[in-house]
């Protein structure tokens, strides 16, 4: 089987006899036009990357980004909250969680400026809250 293949047409069971380990499934899940996060990212698992393909978790392809400026972003659980809140058409979430499978910051602001264009962190007069230092 072609790693280029569409591979919703298989199992989870199928697409792992083919492809086995992190790297091919994020490879594949890039050649198959898919917008991830950099492959460090915590959220970036086998069973993250495998529930992407076959379209158990939504995420949105390289056409479908947009982008726009954000200079001075607000914290990461902000701008994961707000991704959080985004309903997709396909009805399926985005799979982030709050602790340690997290994208990362980069990431949610391509997602916010594609589907939330209209916060306000996109306007040109905005700054971004001091930062609050965690204990």
């Amino acid at each position: 089987m072609s790693i280029n293949a569409n591979l919703k047409n298989f199992s989870a069971e199928e697409v792992k006899e083919h492809i086995s380990g992190k790297f091919e499934l994020y490879d594949s899940a890039i050649r198959n036009g898919y917008y991830l996060t950099k492959y460090k990212s915590g959220i970036i698992t086998e069973n993250y990357l495998t529930n992407v393909i076959l379209g158990e978790i939504f995420c949105p392809k390289f056409s479908d980004i947009k982008l726009l400026p954000c200079p001075s972003p607000p914290d990461k659980e902000t701008l994961i909250k707000w991704v959080n809140n985004i309903k997709p058409t396909t009805g399926k979430c985005f799979g982030i969680g709050y602790e340690d499978h997290t994208p990362n910051k980069d990431w949610l602001e391509v997602i916010l400026s594609t589907y939330r264009a209209d916060l306000k962190i996109f306007k040109k007069d905005y700054v971004a809250p001091p930062r609050v230092v965690k204990a």
